[in-house]
């Protein structure tokens, strides 16, 4: 403690305490004197109050005095900026951040599209009847595929009414649409085109969605984890032998990651070619990039 604001700071500290008055602190000496009623507060209590203003302090002695209110205590202290021995004072904590990005490209093995089928008839069984059958004829087709039954998923099942109008009649219902949607997902990227290609042979007319992904992405997490650390050792050393500090410790740790380039394969615009039997296009699944940033908090010293 050196200066009077330092004698401010702690002042204003300790009166907020009960029982405290006559608080004289002398910034040259790091000493000071006060009157306590410990009825009121503790020696404890002044000690904790002092350390939140950011220092430390041991009591140097304590009398009793008698006063015209009462019988406090005199305690005469000794006050040293953030101590590790008892009256021995230390420079304040300086703290360095670095910051670093890894990044691993993995080939994505799992991709998932959405299949179904949107077909009319004069009654909603009949509609339904034409909908099923093509439908559970496709999950017959997947699971001969070497898809599993829990990897097909119907996402969605409507029934709706045609109308037509006329000035005569106006709105008449002139038959049933029913539409049916199921989500696969393939885990064998190789067969992707075959899986498409049962939408043309099917007559299928509503596909889309396909998306390439990666079914376990620890172990490229952990690779780029590697290399992000890597970086930040060796910023670490140049900004130790540049700057002339000391790396002592690391106070904290965070990182995120997240996945670049996942290449979904656009929205289909030959829906028609393909529902006609048409040629499915060539599927690749590209790659995807795997990032993670890594932040690392360390003490540092002159």
């Amino acid at each position: 403690m050196h200066c009077a604001s330092c004698e401010m700071l702690i002042k204003e500290e300790l009166n907020e305490l009960s029982g405290v008055s006559d608080a004289v602190i002398d910034s040259k000496t790091g000493k000071g004197e006060l009157l306590l009623d410990d009825e009121l507060s503790s020696s404890n209590d002044v000690l904790e109050a002092i350390q939140r203003a950011g220092y430390t302090a041991e009591i140097l002695s304590e009398e009793r005095v008698e006063t015209n209110d009462s019988f406090p205590e005199k305690s005469e202290v000794i006050v040293t900026q953030n101590t590790v021995q008892k009256g021995d004072p230390i420079k304040m904590k300086l703290e360095t951040k670095i910051e670093a990005e890894g990044k691993v490209t993995a080939t994505p093995d799992i991709a998932t599209v959405t299949m179904g089928l949107s077909k009319q008839g004069t009654t909603v069984a009949e509609a339904q009847e034409q909908n099923t059958t093509i439908m559970n004829t496709l999950i017959e087709r997947l699971t001969a595929l070497g898809i599993a039954k829990e990897d097909i998923q119907t996402t969605n099942y409507n029934v709706y009414p045609q109308y037509n109008y006329t000035e005569e009649e106006g709105q008449v219902i002139t038959g049933y649409n029913v539409s049916q949607n199921v989500t696969v997902k393939i885990r064998n990227v190789d067969i992707s085109s075959q899986v498409l290609a049962l939408s043309g042979e099917l007559g299928l007319n509503q596909i889309g969605g396909l998306q390439f992904s990666i079914d376990d992405t620890d172990v490229y997490i952990a690779q780029a984890r590697e290399e992000a650390l890597k970086k930040v050792k060796e910023k670490a050393g140049l900004l130790s032998s540049q700057l002339g500090v000391n790396i002592v410790s690391v106070v904290s740790y965070n990182e995120y990651n997240r996945e670049d380039g996942y290449p979904p394969y656009a929205a289909y615009s030959e829906y028609d070619s393909l529902a006609r039997g048409g040629s499915v296009p060539s599927v690749e699944e590209g790659s995807t990039d795997i990032i993670l940033n890594v932040s690392v908090t360390f003490e540092i010293k002159e």
